[in-house]
């Protein structure tokens, strides 16, 4: 099946933080960034979901958050900074490609000008979607 969610990412499951309805699933990507992913507990069983496994998330670029100053201090989950590789504008809307490190990429969509100076992207927890 192909999907026509932008960013693709293989990580590895660190923690399963289970509740009544929903799970926090703390990921662990090749860079050093943690990635934090909130889906339903039928969600969890369907795909049998445990430490360790390996997985895809998967997100829109129209679902990652582009910030123009450091945010690092604020409670934000899912804070990842890299540097601008690419921009790609058309009318109103740009594509901008972020190096995270460690060869992997993020693209974000924005409808608002762009400059090489944005590094700091978010992603909601409830944005990222998991795949086994």
């Amino acid at each position: 099946m192909q999907i026509s969610a932008r960013n693709q990412i293989k990580c590895n499951i660190e923690h399963i933080d289970k509740g009544k309805i929903n799970s926090f699933i703390s990921i662990s990507l090749k860079s050093r960034y943690e990635i934090i992913s909130n889906i339903t507990n039928s969600s969890l069983h369907s795909l049998k979901l445990k430490s360790n496994d390996d997985i895809v998330i998967l997100f829109k670029s129209s679902s990652v958050i582009l910030s123009k100053e450091s945010a690092f201090n604020l409670s934000i989950k899912n804070k990842l900074q890299g540097r601008v590789i690419k921009i790609l504008t058309e009318e109103a809307d740009s594509e901008i490609i972020l190096d995270i490190g460690e060869d992997i990429i993020v693209a974000a969509i924005s409808t608002e000008e762009v400059n090489l100076m944005w590094e700091i992207n978010f992603i909601k927890p409830s944005d990222i979607m998991i795949g086994k």
